[in-house]
């Protein structure tokens, strides 16, 4: 039987900032741990995101994303499938299962398609053409070397969804990653765009819908999501 984790944190750096990061948390961390306990998967709440104490990452920085990415590789050693689902997703559609999306035996990693893109795109600079805002790892005999790459590169960039799309875009791992369709992991709610941050932003490519397993409240402010999801997303809260 396949031993699989969901995952999910936020962590305020800076406690003086006000920036309402518990508050909006709480309101979606009920979604992942009724989800888990649904399914029969363990769950696992982070509310702080450490340092890389084996220097795995080779970087000066305490940059979070990098290290929310460490903290799901370490939990590989203990499962065959990790999902991570990040502190502004709110999961609206509970009904998926782990084989709900798509995964196949020789591929490691999967995400969705970022909000602006519906297809493959990567100029190779710092367009992304999938999120890491939430992702799946998966237990292949290809995981050891693609997390020993991802490793070794890491450095090189500012965050860590631009390495793996430069990953996707530009190394033979392409094959051992998946990009799925906006509606499994990166939903992001038509709403978005009314808000005054996103009105330089292109339009989504495909807005949330309530067949879509997350609403991923992505590029806002804490308050903005805690307002749009008690607006919005009550019967999910």
């Amino acid at each position: 039987m396949k031993r699989i984790l969901v995952m999910s944190g936020a962590e305020e750096f800076d406690k003086s900032s006000n920036s309402q990061i518990e508050e909006m948390f709480n309101l979606t961390v009920r979604s992942k741990q009724s989800y888990a306990q649904t399914h029969g998967y363990d769950i696992n709440i982070v509310r702080n995101f450490g340092i890389d104490e084996k220097n795995k990452l080779n970087r000066s920085d305490r940059n979070v994303g990098f290290l929310r990415f460490l903290r799901v590789a370490e939990m590989m050693n203990y499962y065959d499938t990790v999902m991570w689902v990040d502190g502004d997703s709110l999961i609206t559609n509970p009904s998926y299962s782990i084989n709900d999306f798509q995964l196949e035996e020789n591929i490691t990693f999967y995400a969705s398609w970022d909000w602006m893109h519906k297809t493959p795109y990567f100029d190779g600079n710092y367009n992304h053409a999938f999120s890491l805002g939430n992702f799946i790892l998966q237990r292949t005999k290809q995981l050891d070397e693609f997390l020993n790459f991802f490793f070794s590169v890491a450095n090189r960039f500012p965050e860590e969804q631009y390495t793996l799309n430069t990953i996707y875009a530009q190394t033979e791992f392409k094959n051992t990653i998946k990009v799925l369709d906006h509606k499994f992991l990166n939903g992001v709610p038509k709403e978005i765009e009314s808000l005054q941050v996103w009105k330089t932003r292109s339009k989504l490519a495909e807005p949330w819908s309530k067949d879509h397993f997350l609403s991923h409240f992505t590029g806002i402010s804490n308050q903005d999501r805690i307002d749009l999801m008690k607006t919005h997303f009550k019967e999910y809260l």
